[in-house]
């Protein structure tokens, strides 16, 4: 989305159904590909609500570890490294947003660790003012995005119509027994 950032904030978009907007866009690298940037007010609110949770449970997490380090009982770096990537695994969708810096204080039975978390509001900005958006790529010599829209959608259907299909039959997996 950071290549369409500028079209992304430009005002010519069509609206193909209440709350989704679309525009087409050039391959920024000149190839013969069609872009169609889509937005949805829907979908971000929903993208908001999850990166919010997620933001709160990393927060809460490093916040709780960093008390552990204040009051003297993380000792151990690796322990602690290793806790920190837990915590940004679990909370992948808002691991960007943060930067950890682990720092050792002291020498001999006086060292602890010192961790400082710093959140990067920029990043959480564009997260959001980006959310809902997500772009369509395809290679067919369509004008209208509202066409490729429509497709895209009615392909997402058929593979949900047959994902549930394929549940009800119970076609996959196979499991053999002896």
């Amino acid at each position: 989305l950071r290549k369409f950032e500028q079209a992304l904030l430009q005002k010519d978009w069509e609206e193909v159904q209440p709350g989704v907007e679309l525009k087409m866009c050039a391959s920024p690298e000149g190839k013969d590909e069609t872009f169609v940037l889509c937005r949805s007010e829907g979908r971000k609110d929903k993208e908001k609500e999850i990166l919010n949770r997620f933001v709160a449970r990393l927060e809460a997490g490093l916040n709780n570890l960093k008390e552990q380090a204040e009051q003297g009982r993380l000792r151990d770096r690796q322990k602690a490294d290793r806790r920190i990537g837990r915590l940004l695994e679990r909370n992948s969708r808002a691991a960007s947003l943060f930067e950890v810096i682990v720092t050792e204080i002291g020498a001999g039975k006086d060292k602890h660790l010192a961790v400082d978390v710093k959140r990067n509001d920029e990043r959480y900005q564009w997260a959001l003012q980006s959310g809902g958006s997500y772009i369509l790529r395809t290679n067919w010599k369509e004008d209208d995005p509202k066409t490729i829209w429509k497709r895209y959608i009615q392909l997402t259907e058929v593979e949900d119509a047959f994902r549930t299909e394929k549940h009800d039959l119970g076609m996959r997996p196979i499991y053999d027994q002896k």
